[in-house]
């Protein structure tokens, strides 16, 4: 999601950052935008002036009422036809805020300037530690399924190909090297422990860009409208 203010502000700026991701659908959509924007702001401008006519057109039936004691039939249908276009207006400009705050969420980040244009290939070392591996020693699920560490034919009949069952020394592993992190963190480095849900609200999932983007591929349940969190980041942010 791109704040509107921004957009409003340096348009060229974002739309050559946005650029850079090689999408053209987002170019599409900043277009969308900005006549949504556009809309808006004409419709707010619209209803400001009618709603300053209808307040004065109130002070002159005030006097009228008082000087005749009732309103001319002409003067009334100017103003129910004054309120039906506000009515039309306000209505106009309700769908307009909707969609144009819906299509803000689809809009992705801004890649920051330092990053290389193109696909991974272009990628740059920032910093390394360490050697790497020798290139050709066995695949790590390999040896974990000699060991017996892996299951992943058990894996495969639960949930499908690259699900694997870790068993005895290899469940033992995980749950070692999740208190390892959590344990290194927490004491060294200031971090607060926290275990938070693992479902969340839309309002949640929306804020940190997950829904509507990416809400076809997020379990959900029904009808609480509760989402599964793919990380803890999504209730921590």
């Amino acid at each position: 999601m791109i704040d509107l203010k921004l957009l409003r502000a340096s348009p060229q700026q974002v739309r050559a950052a946005l650029a850079r991701r090689g999408d053209p659908s987002v170019t599409r959509l900043l277009d969308e935008l900005e006549a949504l924007d556009m809309r808006r702001r004409a419709l707010t401008g619209q209803l400001d002036q009618l709603k300053g006519e209808r307040n004065e057109a109130a002070k002159a039936d005030a006097r009228l009422m008082k000087e005749k004691g009732a309103l001319p039939p002409d003067v009334r249908g100017s103003r129910r036809a004054l309120g039906e276009r506000i009515d039309a207006l306000e209505a106009e400009l309700k769908g307009v805020e909707a969609t144009l705050e819906e299509k803000l969420l689809y809009v992705p980040n801004l890649p920051l300037p330092e990053l290389p244009d193109g696909d991974a290939s272009h990628n740059k070392i920032v910093r390394a530690w360490g050697e790497p591996a020798p290139k050709g020693g066995r695949p790590h699920w390999e040896i974990g399924d000699a060991l017996g560490m892996l299951d992943l034919a058990r894996g495969a009949k639960l949930s499908g190909s690259g699900f694997p069952v870790f068993v005895g020394a290899g469940a033992k592993l995980v749950r070692a090297l999740i208190t390892f992190m959590i344990d290194l963190h927490t004491r060294e480095h200031g971090y607060v422990e926290v275990e938070p849900p693992f479902v969340v609200k839309r309002e949640v999932m929306q804020g940190t860009g997950q829904v509507p983007k990416f809400e076809d591929d997020v379990y959900k349940t029904a009808p609480d409208d509760l989402f599964l969190i793919p990380t803890a980041e999504v209730p921590l942010t």
